[in-house]
């Protein structure tokens, strides 16, 4: 049995608009572009999403989705506790934002629109809570949410700062901070060893690149 047709729908208005935002830029890319390029009306558009932020946390979805499939490539990936995966799923997303070409644009654009930027915020934690931090595996699950919140707004806002002043913005010593505020949230200590190797990764994700391109907007 197939998916109803407005799941498919949904689906083709969204790859048009990465597809677009890829090109042109989250901030260039107008109702009326996607439209045109789905051959529907701005309306039609806008009846699905009638907020760009709608779409903004469906990119981050596929984006997490994406990167959490290349985590998994890892061979210790899946034995690892509930804050490990976190740190290198971060630590992938990150990277790929600001070392993709696809994606730099973009990143951008949400680090200068506060509504994108918390829309990236809101749908991160929500990805992380389902699928890495799960609510059986740590303590005190609301204070856990609002510490995530606290981090990854914390870090937008310095990666912006680093960003407009021309400033080297070090992923790892970031992630570095926010595994000592969520250490207290899981039964497990993360290993210093796991943040020291991430510098390392570098050239190991740059090799899966085009397949997170594959996956977020069809193209090499």
């Amino acid at each position: 049995m197939g998916r109803p047709r407005n799941e498919e729908e949904v689906e083709r208005l969204q790859d048009t608009a990465f597809e677009l935002f890829a090109v042109k830029g989250l901030d260039a890319t107008s109702y009326s572009d996607i439209a045109k390029n789905a051959y529907v009306t701005k309306s039609h558009v806008q009846h699905y999403f009638p907020k760009k932020e709608m779409l903004v946390a469906r990119f981050v979805d596929r984006s997490m989705e994406a990167v959490l499939k290349i985590a998994r490539e890892l061979p210790e990936f899946e034995a690892m506790d509930p804050l490990s995966k976190l740190v290198y799923v971060d630590y992938i997303q990150f990277y790929y934002a600001m070392y993709n070409e696809k994606m730099f644009r973009m990143s951008m654009d949400i680090l200068l629109e506060r509504s994108l930027s918390q829309a990236v915020i809101d749908a991160g934690i929500e990805f992380d809570l389902l699928h890495l931090m799960k609510y059986d595996e740590v303590s005190h699950p609301d204070e856990l949410e609002e510490a995530l919140r606290f981090m990854y707004g914390g870090i937008y806002d310095r990666l912006y700062d680093c960003k407009s002043k021309g400033q080297e913005f070090v992923v790892e010593q970031y992630i570095a901070y926010g595994v000592r505020l969520l250490q207290p949230f899981v039964s497990t200590d993360v290993p210093e060893s796991i943040v020291d190797g991430l510098k390392d990764l570098g050239p190991w994700l740059d090799e899966r690149k085009a397949k997170y391109n594959r996956a977020m907007f069809g193209m090499r």
